[in-house]
């Protein structure tokens, strides 16, 4: 009898391809809700260093703008780091949005529009101030990785190499033939069909949380933990995905803007007389958020 399960080497359905290529997939920031608020970042001009001033006194007077948040007014988040520390995430430190006056990275966020509509978030980004001192930044990796250190602790779920056999050195020197190289990678960028947002909606008495992942447990874990909010009252849905792979495995700054955002957040259960907001990232944010694969560089010895 004929194998009629074969998978490799024939057409197969998938099961949301209509509703991809039809347009009828419902992305994270496609979802709507009455009196929806709209939400835009403004992002850092510089790569390293702090912010000395930020003044948003002319963006809150453009009419329709409801708020805007900084490091300066941020409150509600959870302040200690292991807050922060979702499922998979590497033991490292944990980048916290509008957190404090440091600037980590260009392109940080540090300052989230709260308005009534797209258009106008982004409008009124415009005349919000921002001043720097500036710090000296290193973004050569041939120059940072002389200061490369062993991370003293081990990723979960990743083994860690084995202890080393022998004496490889003393075999490579004895060796008739030998090859020695490094070979360069180039850094690339995620750019897929759903770039990063998320839409907050207040239902039944707490929040859902349409978010670009993959990880449906983690972002709600990750979201209750930086907000203090019970399970029952936050549920994250992601029904399609437009282009997950690394970039949408663990929670985006976004996602925690988006719920901060969202009025009351602090005390829910509370009467509700607005949603959202929802929050896109633009193209230039989306290649500072989104995940990539940075410089690397890779050496080889063969023997024989």
């Amino acid at each position: 009898m004929p194998d009629t399960h074969i998978l490799v080497g024939t057409p197969q359905r998938r099961v949301d391809g209509r509703a991809k290529v039809t347009g009828a997939a419902t992305y994270a920031g496609e979802f709507s809700a009455p009196d929806l608020l709209h939400g835009y970042v403004v992002s850092s001009g510089i790569a390293k260093g702090r912010i000395t001033l930020i003044d948003t006194t002319a963006a809150m007077a453009v009419p329709g703008v409801r708020q805007v948040f900084t490091h300066d007014n941020r409150t509600g988040m959870a302040w200690l780091e292991h807050n922060w520390q979702d499922f998979v995430g590497p033991p490292s430190h944990t980048f916290r949005p509008l957190h404090d006056e440091r600037i980590h990275y260009s392109g940080q966020p540090v300052a989230l529009m709260v308005t009534d509509s797209f258009d106008l978030a982004r409008h009124a980004a415009g005349p919000v101030r921002v001043e720097y001192f500036k710090e000296a930044h290193e973004t050569n990796l041939e120059v940072a990785r002389l200061d490369a250190y062993e991370p003293p602790k081990k990723r979960a779920g990743i083994n860690p190499p084995p202890k080393q056999r022998g004496n490889a050195s003393a075999a490579l020197a004895e060796s008739f033939v030998r090859i020695e190289n490094e070979w360069t990678v180039a850094p690339e960028h995620h750019n897929a069909m759903e770039p990063h947002a998320t839409t907050v909606v207040w239902e039944g008495g707490g929040i859902t949380v349409h978010d670009k992942t993959r990880g449906m447990q983690n972002t709600q874990a990750f979201v209750a933990s930086v907000f203090g909010l019970p399970d029952d009252k936050l549920r994250v849905v992601t029904p399609f995905l437009g282009g997950g792979f690394g970039s949408g495995l663990r929670p985006r700054y976004q996602v925690v803007l988006a719920v901060y955002g969202q009025p009351g957040v602090a005390a829910v259960g509370a009467r509700r007389a607005d949603a959202g907001p929802d929050l896109h990232l633009s193209p230039a944010d989306h290649q500072h958020a989104g995940a990539g694969r940075g410089p690397g560089r890779d050496a080889a010895r063969p023997h024989a």
